[in-house]
């Protein structure tokens, strides 16, 4: 069973459940598919690919091209992985007003919560190291990975340096949520 992620509703009945990572979707995708269904191996071997700071092992590729939901598309895979696995992806939505996307994060939060069978919720306020940007985080701790909604604020200097101020919804496979906090920082 499958549920689609959407930005300003979920799609379901009442009697749909979701108790695993791969039962969400961004985009039509979600974690364990092969980016091969959605993509080109030309447009993924031929897209630039950000690497974390310590580790190689996975890396982010990102998309604005034909998308329904959000604005931009990153997804995660590991490295010399020639299925093209999804460990991870994001689908971003910018925001000029930090009211509105604070908004569309409480409905999804409160839709996804309806869903839900078994999970551990954890909400906390991100301030980034040596700047004042902020991040508004709610993460759902599901089988087999997390469910993180966001919404970022972004200081005067990194919107000079291009960044946006923008609303995420983010699928990790526990296997990447792993990797993230203890090689890859």
């Amino acid at each position: 069973m499958k549920v689609l992620l959407t930005l300003f509703v979920l799609l379901f009945s009442s009697s749909v459940v979701a108790d695993d990572i791969r039962d969400f979707l961004i985009e039509g995708m979600s974690v364990g598919d092969s980016a091969l269904d959605f993509f080109t191996e030309e447009e993924i071997t031929k897209s630039k690919k950000s690497y974390y700071p310590e580790s190689k092992k996975y890396y982010r590729i990102q998309t604005k091209s034909n998308l329904n939901e959000y604005d931009v598309l990153q997804i995660n895979m590991k490295s010399n992985d020639d299925r093209y696995i999804l460990h991870a992806l994001s689908g971003i939505l910018k925001f000029d007003d930090m009211n509105k996307c604070e908004l569309k994060r409480k409905n999804i939060l409160n839709d996804i919560t309806l869903i839900l069978q078994d999970f551990k919720k954890q909400e906390y306020t991100y301030n980034y190291p040596n700047d004042n940007s902020v991040s508004q985080v709610t993460n759902f701790e599901i089988q087999d990975g997390i469910v993180r909604i966001y919404c970022t604020d972004y200081s005067i200097s990194r919107e000079e340096q291009n960044f946006e101020d923008h609303l995420g919804v983010n699928l990790s496979s526990s296997e990447f949520t792993e990797w993230l906090y203890y090689e890859a920082r």
